[in-house]
């Protein structure tokens, strides 16, 4: 049984090999054709080259529980942004087929230090190339997105770390598998892809938070902004929040006390998140509501 496992093991490792280095061969070939042809290849895969046989169809996995919240909205929403970002400083330096290859070649400069991470990128972008998959929300084929991440690692103004935003794309690469075999759905690779420039990128384009790390930030505001407030209070209005019983009175008191926090938190948070598009103003409702309802819970 453990001849079998191992002899399996080899055979995996055999045909991502096989993979890779057929690929980047027919590249090779491609470079030598003409400008016309050339032109072509970045409309559609090489058909020649059969790699993994996958269905026409994008393979989808729709897991809440996917590590990248990616069927978060305001992720979305943000994704939108740096692709529109990606857009406007792309210099068109290079087409699809010169990105899958040099993505390849980055791959086989770094297979000897990261052999494991290197074929599970190696396989993810034959099989991204092959699909040739569209992301909806946006309207961009895949291979274009990819094409415009590779244009923005080579952009000037990343120069000074264009070599840690390549191991990064090596990295988000492979975690666009969800298994050997197969992919995380097309938002998913997206937002992986994306994230290669996350705290490297010169003018920091990317600042993905889930909506989780929303309402943990807000949570904190919120009590880090009443403790603040409450500190400039009277004393009896200090005394009043740790009283067990209070009287009508005490209760009017707290809350006209808690009424001006909320005003003023909304004008906070309102500048903070949904000025500048990362929240919606019924998202901010919602991660607030349960905060604020506890401020008169007693």
């Amino acid at each position: 049984m453990l001849m079998v496992l191992v002899f399996k093991h080899h055979q995996i490792l055999i045909i991502a090999a096989i993979m890779f280095f057929g690929l980047l061969i027919c590249f090779n070939q491609t470079q030598t054709q003409t400008q016309t042809q050339s032109d072509e290849s970045d409309q559609k895969p090489n058909n020649n080259v059969q790699i993994l046989r996958i269905p026409i169809e994008d393979r989808v996995d729709l897991s809440i529980d996917d590590d990248h919240n990616v069927h978060n909205n305001c992720l979305k929403r943000h994704v939108q942004k740096i692709i529109k970002k990606l857009q406007q400083t792309d210099q068109s330096k290079f087409t699809v087929a010169s990105t899958i290859k040099g993505i390849l070649l980055l791959i086989k400069k770094y297979w000897n230090k990261q052999s494991q991470i290197c074929k599970m990128a190696s396989i993810a972008l034959i099989m991204i190339n092959q699909m040739d998959a569209t992301y909806d929300l946006v309207k961009l084929p895949e291979r274009e997105i990819l094409r415009l991440i590779w244009e923005r690692i080579h952009h000037p103004i990343n120069k000074s770390v264009q070599e840690n935003l390549e191991q990064c794309l090596i990295e988000q690469l492979a975690d666009c598998l969800s298994s050997p075999s197969e992919l995380h759905c097309c938002e998913g690779r997206i937002m992986r892809l994306i994230q290669t420039f996350e705290c490297i990128d010169h003018d920091d384009i990317v600042q993905m938070k889930p909506m989780w790390a929303f309402k943990e930030e807000i949570s904190q505001s919120i009590c880090r902004y009443r403790q603040k407030m409450l500190d400039k209070e009277s004393s009896y209005i200090k005394e009043l929040d740790s009283k067990p019983i209070l009287s009508d009175q005490d209760r009017n008191l707290l809350n006209q006390f808690n009424q001006r926090l909320i005003n003023k938190l909304n004008r906070k948070f309102i500048k903070d998140y949904v000025s500048v598009g990362l929240l919606t103003m019924e998202e901010l409702d919602d991660l607030t509501k349960i905060y604020y309802d506890s401020l008169y819970d007693f």
